[in-house]
């Protein structure tokens, strides 16, 4: 097995986890709702365009970063046990946040990834606007 075929194998992995720890921890509402998998989805395809302009083994390598997304449904629950625990409301979309400073920060290599990080931030920009202004997009 190739090191490319490999990490499309954990990036699939990584999705059938995030779904299962979903249902699993009674968040699927949050984490499974409709704009949450149509902006992946969309998020995903532009990624991967913009991704392969560099090549086959830079795609593999942003695709995954992905696998970090797994323990986002974790993350949700915890900051609703610690809603229910402290008076302090932590969001849950705080968890994508975590999730998504750690893929970009780990195993960086800002050089050649400049365009990428920025287009991540970017993205990211509008999944937190998205969530928080309620829009809908299929």
């Amino acid at each position: 097995m190739r090191k490319n075929d490999l990490k499309f194998f954990i990036f699939i992995f990584s999705l059938l986890i995030y779904t299962l720890l979903s249902k699993i921890l009674s968040v699927y509402l949050i984490t499974l709702g409709r704009f949450y998998l149509s902006y992946f989805f969309i998020y995903f395809l532009l990624l991967s365009l913009f991704a392969s302009v560099k090549g086959k083994i830079f795609l593999f390598d942003e695709i995954y970063r992905f696998w970090v997304y797994a323990f986002a449904p974790i993350l949700v629950y915890i900051f609703f046990n610690l809603n229910v625990i402290t008076p302090f409301y932590i969001s849950g979309n705080f968890a994508y946040f975590i999730c998504f400073l750690f893929s970009n920060f780990y195993n960086s290599n800002f050089k050649e990834r400049k365009f990428i990080i920025l287009f991540r931030t970017l993205g990211f920009f509008f999944f937190i606007l998205g969530v928080s202004l309620n829009w809908k997009i299929f």
